[in-house]
């Protein structure tokens, strides 16, 4: 019997960090404005899995965000 996968299209800030690799980096692109959450609320915060993956495609494409200084996290 095989199981059926859905895919996530809104990820949690946690999920997201884990999908991109690292927390810092994904904290990297937040500030730099590549990303930015689709759903924001009292105690829910979302980021689209494909905006996601558009930062990924980026980085891949030899992108970088600026690195985060100390004082900005």
């Amino acid at each position: 019997m095989s199981k059926i996968t859905t895919q996530k299209h809104g990820l949690r800030p946690a999920e997201a960090a884990a999908a991109i690799g690292s927390e810092q980096l994904f904290h990297e692109m937040k500030i730099a404005g590549w990303i930015c959450p689709v759903v924001r609320r009292h105690k829910l915060t979302l980021y689209d899995a494909g905006d996601v993956a558009k930062c990924w495609a980026r980085m891949l494409n030899g992108e970088i965000p600026p690195r985060a200084e100390d004082g900005n996290l």
